[in-house]
């Protein structure tokens, strides 16, 4: 369910989805195993995706808009 709304976002926005992210406080063992497995990233913290996200775009020479999207 979780790629189907990730495919039906880059049809809709024509953008490609390059990271699958998951921000809850309580993730049990099970769930973060399948999440591994599906190449879904697993946080607790949103201010520790941020940062992740923040690193990327400077990485590719952009910075950080307001919509948590690289501009």
């Amino acid at each position: 369910m979780f790629q189907r709304k990730a495919r039906f976002y880059e049809k809709h926005h024509g953008r490609r989805v390059d990271r699958l992210m998951v921000i809850s406080p309580m993730v049990g063992p099970k769930v973060r195993e399948l999440a591994e497995e599906s190449d879904i990233e697993v946080s607790s913290r949103a201010q520790d995706v941020g940062r992740a996200l923040t690193g990327a775009c400077e990485r590719n020479g952009e910075t950080m808009g307001s919509a948590l999207r690289c501009t």
